[in-house]
């Protein structure tokens, strides 16, 4: 009996020992970060060379990669395990000079097309170019990766901010002048920035991409004579304040000065 209930007590210890050993290895697992494999060029090479797997070396990396602020997954930008017999086999060469340790991405290579505005853009993104001659204002030393608020001014007399904290992709200069501007942007920002375009003038204010703070307002106008498009006026948001009351304590008194009349007729 005694024997039978040392074996119950073994057995107990061992699933809880197997249990914990699950649980630790689950929790491991879950707060781990997820890894992927990427490629990277062994040497330095120039452009128009073919791409062969004798030129590349996989390393381990995080699976999720921060890319303007935003999580992305490194499928988006870099060749993957998955991907990447497939890749070379239509790889073409090379579009552009790498060095020793870049990661291979498919936009650096000809089969796949792109040019280097492409590959600093994020998947979901558009490039917009704005011409210098719908330009009202910009600084000169505009440079891509900086990061602009976009204003519209319109033949109505009214100036809006339709755009914060956008990123430059190219600011090309022609004899030292810029001759346009390129920008990344979604795709609502799109067609605001091209309305802008058809019907008003454009200025840049230079930001800090990285401290930038957001305004409240979606979309804070301006018109001709400054005010703030659909913001209420001091009329109509004035209060009346009462007028206070004359002969306050003459209207206090009087209860008394009837009780005095009273009391004066009853004795006469």
């Amino acid at each position: 009996m005694k024997i039978t209930t040392n074996k119950r007590i073994l057995w107990v210890l061992a699933a809880a020992v197997a249990l914990c050993i699950i649980s630790a290895a689950g929790i491991y697992m879950f707060l781990a970060p997820q890894r992927g494999t990427v490629y990277v060029f062994r040497e330095d090479y120039t452009a128009g060379t073919q791409v062969t797997k004798e030129q590349l070396m996989p390393i381990e990396v995080d699976a999720t990669i921060i890319e303007m602020g935003e999580a992305a997954d490194i499928s988006e930008q870099y060749v993957t395990a998955e991907e990447y017999s497939e890749v070379l086999q239509n790889a073409g060469v090379l579009r552009y000079d790498v060095a020793r340790g870049t990661a291979l991405m498919k936009s650096m290579l000809t089969g796949y097309g792109g040019s280097k505005v492409e590959m600093a853009m994020k998947p979901s993104s558009i490039a917009i170019t704005v011409p210098s001659n719908y330009l009202s204002a910009v600084t000169n030393e505009l440079e891509s990766g900086a990061y602009v608020n976009v204003y519209a001014s319109y033949e109505n007399g009214q100036t809006s901010l339709i755009l914060q904290n956008i990123r430059v992709l190219t600011a090309p200069k022609v004899d030292g002048v810029l001759s346009g501007v390129t920008l990344e942007v979604d795709h609502e920002q799109s067609l605001k920035l091209v309305h802008a375009m058809s019907y008003g003038e454009i200025t840049f204010g230079l930001v800090n991409g990285q401290g930038y703070q957001y305004t409240i307002e979606d979309q804070p106008s301006y018109d001709a004579g400054g005010f703030i498009v659909g913001a209420e006026t001091a009329s109509e948001n004035s209060v009346e304040i009462p007028a206070e009351p004359e002969n306050e304590t003459q209207t206090a008194d009087q209860p008394a000065a009837e009780e005095k009349t009273a009391d004066q007729t009853a004795g006469e």
